[in-house]
Protein backbone atom coordinates (compact mmCIF):
# COMPACT_ATOMS: atom_id res chain seq x y z
CA UNK A 1 0.00 0.00 0.00
CA UNK A 2 3.04 2.02 0.65
CA UNK A 3 4.10 2.08 -3.06
CA UNK A 4 0.63 2.98 -4.47
CA UNK A 5 0.88 6.18 -1.11
CA UNK A 6 3.96 7.29 -2.77
CA UNK A 7 3.35 6.89 -6.41
CA UNK A 8 4.00 10.04 -9.07
CA UNK A 9 0.82 9.13 -10.49
CA UNK A 10 -2.21 10.35 -9.00
CA UNK A 11 -4.45 7.66 -9.67
CA UNK A 12 -2.16 5.66 -7.67
CA UNK A 13 -2.23 7.70 -4.86
CA UNK A 14 -6.26 7.34 -5.14
CA UNK A 15 -6.05 4.21 -5.64
CA UNK A 16 -4.71 3.87 -1.78
CA UNK A 17 -7.39 6.00 -0.68
CA UNK A 18 -9.66 4.13 -1.95
CA UNK A 19 -8.28 1.15 -0.30
CA UNK A 20 -8.63 3.32 2.93
CA UNK A 21 -12.14 4.19 2.40
CA UNK A 22 -12.54 0.29 1.90
CA UNK A 23 -11.05 -0.21 5.07
CA UNK A 24 -13.50 1.89 7.04
CA UNK A 25 -16.67 0.50 5.29
CA UNK A 26 -15.22 -3.00 6.34
CA UNK A 27 -14.39 -1.77 10.57
CA UNK A 28 -17.95 -0.16 10.66
CA UNK A 29 -19.87 -2.92 9.76
CA UNK A 30 -17.00 -4.89 12.31
CA UNK A 31 -18.11 -2.06 15.03
CA UNK A 32 -21.35 -2.76 15.09
CA UNK A 33 -20.45 -6.21 16.93
CA UNK A 34 -17.51 -4.55 18.36
CA UNK A 35 -17.21 -2.21 21.00
CA UNK A 36 -13.84 -0.78 19.61
CA UNK A 37 -13.23 1.88 17.34
CA UNK A 38 -11.35 0.09 15.10
CA UNK A 39 -10.95 2.90 12.68
CA UNK A 40 -9.13 4.80 15.43
CA UNK A 41 -7.67 2.20 16.61
CA UNK A 42 -6.04 0.32 13.49
CA UNK A 43 -6.43 3.10 10.50
CA UNK A 44 -5.75 6.35 12.29
CA UNK A 45 -2.79 4.53 14.07
CA UNK A 46 -1.15 3.20 11.45
CA UNK A 47 -2.39 5.65 8.43
CA UNK A 48 -2.96 9.02 9.77
CA UNK A 49 0.41 10.55 8.99
CA UNK A 50 0.00 9.05 5.77
CA UNK A 51 -3.78 10.81 5.39
CA UNK A 52 -2.42 14.29 6.36
CA UNK A 53 0.23 14.28 3.39
CA UNK A 54 -2.43 13.10 0.78
CA UNK A 55 -4.59 15.85 2.81
CA UNK A 56 -2.08 18.33 1.06
CA UNK A 57 -1.56 16.92 -2.28
CA UNK A 58 -1.10 19.03 -5.09
CA UNK A 59 -3.94 17.34 -7.26
CA UNK A 60 -7.19 17.86 -6.23
CA UNK A 61 -8.70 14.71 -6.97
CA UNK A 62 -6.75 13.22 -4.59
CA UNK A 63 -7.99 15.62 -1.96
CA UNK A 64 -11.18 15.07 -3.04
CA UNK A 65 -10.96 10.98 -2.75
CA UNK A 66 -9.76 11.97 0.61
CA UNK A 67 -12.61 13.89 1.58
CA UNK A 68 -15.09 11.44 0.49
CA UNK A 69 -13.25 8.16 2.57
CA UNK A 70 -14.03 10.16 5.56
CA UNK A 71 -17.94 11.25 4.16
CA UNK A 72 -18.84 7.93 3.83
CA UNK A 73 -17.18 7.31 6.87
CA UNK A 74 -19.26 9.31 9.18
CA UNK A 75 -22.15 9.23 7.63
CA UNK A 76 -21.65 5.43 8.02
CA UNK A 77 -20.80 6.12 11.59
CA UNK A 78 -24.52 8.07 12.19
CA UNK A 79 -25.98 5.52 10.78
CA UNK A 80 -24.77 3.18 13.16
CA UNK A 81 -25.44 5.67 15.81
CA UNK A 82 -29.06 6.26 14.97
CA UNK A 83 -29.52 2.38 15.16
CA UNK A 84 -28.07 1.53 18.11
CA UNK A 85 -30.24 5.03 19.72
CA UNK A 86 -33.45 3.11 17.88
CA UNK A 87 -32.14 -0.51 19.49
CA UNK A 88 -31.56 1.71 22.85
CA UNK A 89 -35.17 2.83 22.95
CA UNK A 90 -37.02 0.00 21.71
CA UNK A 91 -35.49 -1.97 24.83
CA UNK A 92 -36.35 0.94 27.19
CA UNK A 93 -39.72 0.97 26.03
CA UNK A 94 -39.98 -2.84 26.28
CA UNK A 95 -38.36 -2.54 30.11
CA UNK A 96 -41.22 0.14 31.09
CA UNK A 97 -44.10 -2.36 29.37
CA UNK A 98 -42.49 -4.96 31.37
CA UNK A 99 -42.87 -3.12 35.15
CA UNK A 100 -45.95 -1.83 34.11
CA UNK A 101 -47.67 -5.31 33.55
CA UNK A 102 -46.23 -6.05 37.01
CA UNK A 103 -47.74 -3.20 39.02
Amino acid sequence: MELFKQSNKYNYRQTFLGMIQSIFCDFCQLHQASSHNLVEEIVIKHFGADLVELSKDQVVNVRLCLAEAFYFLHKKLDKLEVQSLKLATKHEQALIGNKTKLI
